[in-house]
């Protein structure tokens, strides 16, 4: 019917010398006046407008019958060139109506499809697993472990993991908490850095430090002075603390002793006591050495506190000294790892400790009047260690 249609409207003809012919490109391009010398005749219009009824009539007698078998209810007594629109709707509208029908068809069809099966695989009766349980709703089989070999050497597979961190198995997968383990126990002890305090301050860790290895000295008293002929007591060194710690979650403050002050020549008098050195948050704490006194008993070495979990050694200063003759000094308390001040009874006065926590020499007067030593000062060390 369409190939019918568009062969009345796309040959149109014209009247010439009574008969009918089709337009060629050059007739249509240029228009009617240029077809003759001499304007068409009004029965030529008349052919024509003929040809074009007769082509009008049988469009409309197609689109009666395709209204007749599509749209029954839609079927005008007598179909008028107004009713052409209204046809063409009509044809539109019932087929709409089929395809919206035949969609409710299919998917009602798809539905009693899938109710079925999900009725099938909620049947537990006939299910083992959930394999078949996939089969029924039609999703295809579930691959389990069992469909697949261990991995080997030699041969691709299913790898297991594991957490273990002793393991010498070939086959099995170490999971990223094995891997931390193994990471933080390859980098644990490592040292990081290492801080002195010469005086007192705030510790800051550096990153990544968890534990910390402290040595901390008190520092020694300062020895005697002597006006009149003879020898004055020295001072006693201070004490020292050294451990292995967890590093604290508090602020750590650092103190550290000063060292006792040496006298004067020709003065008598008693040499300073050392200052403690000690780091709140630890309890650890290096007491200073006591200052030689004018007479009496020898100066104490600094004693020392510190925790009873993490300590290597704790050693007290050794005492001071009186002293070595008439003339002559004593020589000062020493601390761990350092010595006391050594006296002297020529030109120049006694030594001051060694750093640090070294208790100062006695003064000596033997020609002479010499001054005395004064205590080093204390010291703190910290290790960092990751």
């Amino acid at each position: 019917m369409v190939k019918d249609i568009k062969k009345i409207f796309e040959q149109p003809t014209f009247a010439s010398k009574g008969g009918l012919k089709e337009f060629n490109d050059e007739q249509r391009a240029k228009g009617w006046e240029s077809i003759g010398k001499e304007a068409p005749e009004s029965t030529q219009f008349n052919v024509l407008q003929n040809d074009v009824e007769r082509g009008v009539k049988y469009l409309y007698g197609q689109i009666r019958e395709t209204i007749r078998s599509t749209s029954p209810n839609y079927i005008p007594d007598e179909l008028k060139q107004t009713d052409l629109r209204e046809a063409i709707e009509g044809i539109t509208k019932a087929q709409t109506a089929q395809a919206i029908q035949q969609a409710k068809n299919d998917a009602a069809a798809a539905n009693k499809n899938a109710e079925s099966r999900l009725a099938k695989a909620a049947n537990l009766s006939d299910i083992s697993d959930k394999r078949q349980a996939r089969e029924n709703l039609g999703l295809g089989k579930l691959a389990l472990a069992n469909d697949y070999p261990e991995a080997s050497l030699g041969h691709k597979g299913i790898v297991q993991l594991s957490s273990a961190t002793d393991s010498d198995s070939e086959t099995l997968a170490a999971t990223p908490k094995a891997v931390k383990a193994i990471a933080d126990t390859l980098s644990s002890g490592r040292l990081l850095n290492i801080q002195s305090f010469t005086r007192s301050g705030i510790y800051t860790p550096t990153p990544g430090t968890r534990k910390i290895r402290v040595k901390c000295w008190g520092a020694g008293g300062g020895g005697a002075g002597r006006s009149t002929h003879g020898a004055s007591i020295s001072g006693a060194g201070g004490g020292f603390v050294e451990g292995f710690y967890s590093l604290p979650t508090n602020i750590l403050k650092v103190l550290v002793g000063s060292g006792g002050n040496g006298v004067d020549a020709g003065i008598d008098a008693a040499g300073g006591n050392g200052g403690a050195s000690y780091i709140t948050g630890l309890s650890i704490t290096a007491n200073g050495g006591e200052g030689g006194g004018v007479s009496g008993n020898v100066p104490k070495g600094g004693t020392v506190s510190y925790p009873a979990t993490g300590t290597i050694i704790a050693v007290n200063g050794q005492n001071g000294m009186g002293g070595v003759n008439s003339e002559s000094g004593g020589i000062g308390g020493a601390s761990f790892s350092s010595t006391g001040g050594m006296p002297h009874i020529s030109d120049i006065g006694g030594d001051n400790g060694g750093f640090p926590g070294g208790g100062g020499a006695g003064a000596s007067f033997a020609g002479e009047p010499r001054s005395s030593g004064a205590g080093a000062s204390g010291l703190v060390i910290i290790e960092e260690y990751s």
